[in-house]
């Protein structure tokens, strides 16, 4: 299983070697975890600690792809996405959250995003995740 998933981080390093993130989530260990992850696959990583803060970074630099919570504070992630599709339509989002059910099924099908990313993070489901969001920018 370890060998897959080095070979899993190998092909999408490669794909994935000039691409920019925007990661947003509140929960500092989370973040910086992840973080961690997302630097062996793409050459920038930006973190933004809540939507008001991501949103700040997403009008002053240019993502590839953008992962967000959904439950933050100042500006949660579903009003984020809200304001980046403003923008851009197109932009590449993937939410990843503990929240899997009710009240944000509708908004979250309505954001057209990519994929979520449920939390605790299964390090084969974000791969896939983010394989699907790299494979859509590269066509």
């Amino acid at each position: 299983m370890a060998k897959n998933i080095e070979l899993n981080i190998g092909l999408l390093k490669e794909k994935a070697k000039k691409m920019s993130v925007l990661y947003v989530e509140d929960e500092e260990s989370l973040r910086n975890k992840t973080q961690y992850m997302l630097n062996k696959l793409f050459q920038n990583v930006d973190l933004a600690v809540d939507g008001k803060d991501g949103l700040d970074k997403y009008f002053h630099n240019k993502y590839d792809i953008v992962i967000t919570d959904i439950l933050m504070p100042n500006m949660n992630g579903l009003e984020l996405i809200n304001s980046i599709r403003k923008n851009d339509p197109d932009q590449e989002i993937i939410i990843m959250s503990a929240y899997t059910e009710s009240e944000y099924t509708d908004q979250i099908n309505r954001a057209n995003v990519t994929g979520y990313i449920y939390k605790p993070v299964n390090i084969n489901q974000m791969l896939e995740v983010l394989n699907k969001s790299i494979n859509k920018l590269k066509e």
